[in-house]
């Protein structure tokens, strides 16, 4: 099974699944932990989605990150100490250039954000459109209203499908840009490594086993890129599901006692 970039294998998605269960497990607890002031400040749609949506795609994309974070690091520290013996400068080359393709999805953090968050936003607002239509279905066939009511739910729908779509975009073209500087470290080492071989620094046979090397090089540079973006794209969603996570063990608070008098209900602590 494929999930963005990454193979899932069957131990992968048992482990993600264990996550998920117990992450939605801590969240349900953690929100009736509330006090009533606090969980009334929040619509019912807000939480639902959070349960719905947002935690599914912090995990899954968290995992997808790591999971290929690590394996393109395994593979370029291999690769990386091979060509050192080989061509320190090209090496040194690959890592400054490839340094710049990590560097610029820094640059799109807050957009990469503001979309994961708008998509956040429009999936809660279609929940609470739906929440309330089925609520109020009774009262909507009697004043027969349901057309009005279907477009107000499909222009929630819509604005929800559109601002996952760019958010997806989004982190596809940040990506993307990154994997350009990639495509320059190829022809740089192409070029360096034809000028070593004309100065006699290198031989032609140096020169092509370099060719099938630098992929261990350049393909985590390229990859990372799309990792990291997808890492950073659920920065706020992370904190929107620990401010679930990190709610205190309500105390106990004032016991209503009956009394045997005529004075009612009192207080006491």
């Amino acid at each position: 099974m494929q999930l963005g970039w990454v193979d899932f294998s069957k131990e992968d998605r048992e482990a993600l699944n264990e996550v998920l269960k117990d992450v939605k497990k801590d969240i349900f607890a953690g929100i009736f932990k509330k006090d009533i002031v606090a969980f009334s400040s929040k619509g019912s749609s807000y939480y639902m989605n959070i349960l719905n949506r947002d935690v599914y795609q912090m995990c899954e994309s968290y995992f997808d990150a790591l999971c290929g974070i690590y394996r393109v690091a395994v593979c370029f520290a291999v690769t990386f100490v091979t060509l050192v013996f080989i061509s320190p400068y090209i090496a040194l080359l690959n890592i400054a250039v490839g340094l710049l393709s990590v560097i610029i999805p820094g640059r799109f953090e807050r957009k990469l954000n503001d979309a994961q968050n708008n998509a956040s936003n429009n999936a809660e607002n279609y929940i609470r459109d739906i929440k309330d239509s089925f609520g109020g279905f009774s009262t909507i066939k009697l004043f027969n209203i349901q057309n009005k009511i279907m477009v107000k739910v499909n222009v929630a729908n819509v604005a929800q499908e559109d601002s996952t779509y760019k958010s997806n975009m989004l982190n596809y073209y940040v990506g993307w840009i990154s994997m350009l500087c990639t495509s320059l470290s190829y022809v740089l080492t192409i070029v360096v490594g034809t000028w070593l071989v004309l100065r006699g620094s290198m031989t032609a046979g140096m020169v092509l086993m370099i060719s099938q090397l630098i992929g261990g090089i350049l393909s985590p540079f390229e990859e990372l890129p799309m990792y990291v973006a997808e890492y950073k794209s659920v920065g706020d969603l992370k904190e929107k599901i620990n401010s679930m996570l990190d709610v205190s063990e309500e105390r106990e608070t004032d016991k209503a006692d009956i009394m045997g008098d005529n004075t009612g209900l009192s207080l006491s602590n």
